[in-house]
């Protein structure tokens, strides 16, 4: 279940948003992606963490399993870290501010937190030495920690995604 659950949140969002903000970001700035190659690293970089991640989960407790996920969690912060400088440096170059900029750097101050953390709570659930102790880590820890990457990245990216999208969409004012 915790593969699971960090390959979707890891995965299948965070690489959308990745993917969605090397495609979109510069085209809402009337600019082009600065570093391209740099962002195209970050890519199989998360990728490799989400596997790895995903192979320590499954191997846990036995053989290199935290090791995996030390690994893991490492190329995902830098992943998320090279992503987020690549995008710094669009938007600095655009010179174009917008008023969903702030929701876009607030997303991935908390991408960045969930990519922090990552490590810590892999070693929180796997290497639980009790099943109480497991249990009591999870019921403890994985709701604020799930709520960091649902709530701190995907929600406040999509309202930052949205704030540009829907007023043109449904011919509404420009947001102040």
């Amino acid at each position: 279940i915790l593969a699971h659950g960090h390959a979707m949140v890891f995965g299948f969002v965070g690489l959308f948003i990745l993917g969605f903000a090397f495609q979109a970001f510069p085209r809402f700035k009337h600019t082009s992606l600065t570093r391209p190659r740099a962002a195209i690293i970050a890519l199989p970089l998360m990728l490799a963490g989400i596997l790895l991640q995903t192979a320590g989960h499954l191997t846990a407790p036995r053989g290199a399993y935290l090791l995996l996920g030390l690994i893991a969690g490492l190329l995902q912060v830098a992943a998320v870290a090279l992503s987020g400088w690549v995008l710094a440096r669009t938007f600095r170059v655009a010179r174009k501010p917008e008023p969903y900029d702030a929701f876009v750097l607030s997303a991935w101050i908390w991408l960045l937190a969930a990519a922090v953390l990552n490590p810590f709570i892999f070693w929180l659930f796997e290497a639980a030495p009790t099943r109480e102790q497991f249990l009591w880590r999870v019921a403890s820890f994985n709701i604020p920690y799930r709520d960091i990457q649902l709530l701190g990245t995907a929600a406040i990216m999509i309202l930052g995604v949205s704030l540009h999208f829907l007023p043109h969409a449904y011919g509404l004012h420009e947001p102040s």
